[in-house]
């Protein structure tokens, strides 16, 4: 599994309070150095709807050794683990 860590940067429409951020999916497994897989970043509000915030999103790998992430994609470095 890779971990991300993730926030959002200063944007216009702030997410009111009681506002979750998430990412999906919640656990990546690479196989192959040719392997990628996309993430998307939601908001869910108190009232239930939802907000697509992956390109506002701003991403962080446990270990950039291992794994990068571009624009919602994550892509393998090299061979290994990150928990």
């Amino acid at each position: 599994a890779i971990i991300l860590g993730m926030s959002l940067p200063a944007m216009a429409a702030e997410p009111s309070a009681g506002a979750r951020l998430s990412v999906v999916p919640q656990v990546v497994t690479l196989q192959s150095q040719s392997d990628s897989q996309a993430v998307v970043a939601v908001v869910t509000f108190p009232d239930g709807s939802t907000r697509d915030v992956t390109m506002a999103a701003e991403y962080t790998v446990a270990d950039p050794k291992i794994a990068r992430l571009q624009t919602g994609i994550i892509e393998p470095v090299a061979d290994g683990e990150s928990d």
